[in-house]
């Protein structure tokens, strides 16, 4: 796979995960990054070729998109309010992926 379908795949976890975060508390929006994490973590699975820095990353931000996916599983049985954690492991994965996309882009780029 191109390093372009790994950039594109992060862009969205990270627009769903933004998106989520400003309307936790509506209905439906666990739901709905469950499904953006459901489509677009896939992609995170292959290791693109990429210098070693890069997959490691890779591998990080992979498991914790799998982690909010998982947490956000168990939400779609329960009725309530978003938990603090899973807002602050949702956080902390658009952190990793903000962390990572811009050198992954100036990496694309040069390639």
């Amino acid at each position: 796979m191109e390093i372009d379908s790994l950039i594109t795949a992060l862009e969205r976890i990270d627009e769903a995960a933004r998106e989520f975060l400003r309307l936790s508390d509506m209905p439906g929006s666990p739901a709905q990054l469950h499904a953006a994490l459901t489509s677009w973590c896939t992609d995170l699975d292959h290791p693109y070729s990429l210098d070693p820095a890069f997959d490691r990353q890779r591998v990080v931000v992979r498991e914790a998109c799998l982690s909010v996916r998982e947490a956000l599983s168990v939400l779609a049985v329960e009725v309530g309010p978003v938990p603090h954690a899973v807002v602050r492991h949702v956080r902390e994965l658009s952190h990793l992926i903000g962390a990572l996309l811009p050198a992954l882009v100036r990496a694309a780029d040069r390639g």
